[in-house]
């Protein structure tokens, strides 16, 4: 990632760019918004690219509250119905790494 407005951010899996987009909006350390085009298959890289917004507040001593939501698909894309379970399943894997300080590798899955 080129951690600037309108700078190149790339959610990559076994050297594959599965996500490409451009950051949309940088407060440090508070919010992050950035456009999603999905090329993770043939059905999502005709999607028009959507936002991805990813804000930080505190929440107690030691805790924070993430609160991610990503819009603006431009109607019912394939990219829309899918990404409800990926989210859930990047944001746990994100838990986990937080609380162990391991991160969850992934076997690598070319042309996914």
């Amino acid at each position: 990632t080129e951690w600037r407005v309108g700078g190149k951010i790339e959610f990559l899996l076994g050297g594959h760019a599965m996500i490409v987009g451009e950051v949309l909006e940088l407060t440090p350390p508070k919010r992050l918004s950035h456009s999603f085009a999905a090329r993770w298959s043939e059905d999502v890289a005709g999607d028009p690219p959507s936002r991805v917004t990813w804000e930080l507040e505190p929440a107690g001593v030691g805790a924070t509250k993430l609160t991610l939501v990503h819009d603006d698909f431009g109607g019912d894309t394939t990219t829309s119905r899918m990404v409800s379970a990926g989210w859930v399943e990047a944001i746990s894997r994100l838990k986990t790494l937080v609380e162990t300080g391991r991160s969850f590798d992934m076997p690598g899955r070319p042309g996914a």
